[in-house]
């Protein structure tokens, strides 16, 4: 938990984290003890699987259905454990999951930026600086319209640019704190899908969520220290122009355009990031697919699974009704017959083996075609 929970007195951007920071871990704790109660519903139903999933695993053994290996049952044990981890004791699962998903990710930047400083402190410099210098813009300009450009126009690009900034920054990180909280506080109820494959998926949605949304302020804390580099400069020649009374719009159509494109920046991270957490899969929970014996190949380990015989016996069906429809004169793939054919130049046709598919049925022994000869052609040819 945050320090200094009970302090009114700290800045805009430090005050909403440490709100949000003290709000988060009271949600999740509250919320994980009420429901891991024991006499909850949700323990209820959390032991009612916690059996379903040892009997339906005796009765597969007791039918023949799963053979218990070494495999299986330390799998089985595994899941167990994991699901009493997540659901039964908050002191293990505030160590393992909640540290390291909510706290872990703003540790590690902060670590990686421990030469740069707080970007807290230089996103609340830089705002205090926009709205002092769009203060200053908007009492020169008075009721002229920001619609016609010049100083006006320069005071909206500020006040906008300073609202984008908190809500691409502050604002995200703050989101994605509070649901990042919400689905650490239902961890009871979702460990008891972890038992059956058939809810597996759910579980694995719920990971990926919490993994995205860690990711989140990490992105978004390192995305802010590069946008104030950029911004420092121009946030320093604003403050020139302020203290020397220029009105110059130019700094701010360049603060303007910055704080866009990290906006946009931003928003590429975190789909980035939904994308990685969508290649989260769980041991187990891909099914194993036997491949297709080929035909004519022997298919099957030790005498053959339940696969292989149904696809042999399939293979028998198919090639008995093949035979049942073919002309029981046929000679099968390979015909040894004679070919009665008469080629009408080289004279009586050529007898032997015949190597081909099978005659259509009716046409096996089917007498090919001779040429025509009239009686008066065959007294001139004597």
């Amino acid at each position: 938990m945050a320090e200094g929970c009970d302090r009114v007195d700290l800045p805009l951007v430090q005050g909403l984290l440490t709100r949000v920071d003290c709000s988060v871990g009271d949600i999740v704790q509250s919320g994980y003890a009420i429901l891991s109660d024991p006499s909850g519903i949700t323990s209820m139903a959390l032991t009612g699987a916690l059996t379903l999933f040892v009997a339906l695993f005796g009765w597969r053994l007791m039918l023949g259905q799963s053979s218990l290996t070494v495999g299986d049952a330390a799998g089985a044990a595994i899941k167990i454990g994991v699901v009493l981890l997540l659901a039964g004791s908050w002191g293990t699962y505030q160590t393992v999951v909640y540290n390291s998903l909510y706290a872990g990710p703003t540790e590690l930047a902060a670590a990686l930026m421990r030469t740069a400083g707080d970007p807290f402190d230089g996103l609340q410099s830089a705002v205090d600086q926009m709205q002092t210098t769009a203060d200053f813009y908007a009492a020169r300009s008075g009721t002229a319209s920001p619609l016609v450009g010049g100083i006006a126009y320069g005071a909206m690009l500020l006040n906008g640019s300073a609202m984008l900034l908190m809500l691409s920054t502050i604002g995200l990180l703050i989101a994605s704190k509070i649901a990042l909280a919400l689905l650490l506080a239902i961890a009871p109820a979702i460990a008891a899908l972890l038992l059956f494959d058939a809810t597996r998926g759910m579980v694995e949605g719920w990971l990926r969520a919490m993994v995205a949304l860690a990711v989140t302020p990490l992105s978004v804390i390192l995305l802010l220290a590069m946008e104030l580099a950029l911004l420092q400069p121009v946030l320093a020649t604003m403050a020139a122009n302020r203290v020397a009374s220029r009105f110059d719009v130019a700094p701010m159509t360049s603060i303007a355009l910055t704080v866009a494109v990290f906006a946009l920046v931003v928003l590429a991270a975190v789909i980035s990031a939904a994308m990685i957490a969508r290649g989260i899969r769980l041991p187990g929970g891909a099914k194993q697919t036997a491949a297709l014996p080929a035909v004519g190949q022997t298919a099957g380990i030790g005498g053959g699974t339940a696969l292989a015989a149904l696809n042999r016996a399939s293979r028998v069906a198919a090639a008995a009704d093949a035979a049942a429809r073919r002309d029981p004169r046929g000679g099968g793939a390979i015909a040894m017959r004679a070919d009665r054919r008469t080629d009408p130049v080289t004279g009586p046709a050529r007898t032997g083996p015949v190597t081909g598919a099978a005659a259509p049925l009716g046409q096996t022994y089917a007498r090919a075609a001779a040429p025509r000869r009239s009686a008066a052609r065959s007294r001139r040819d004597r």
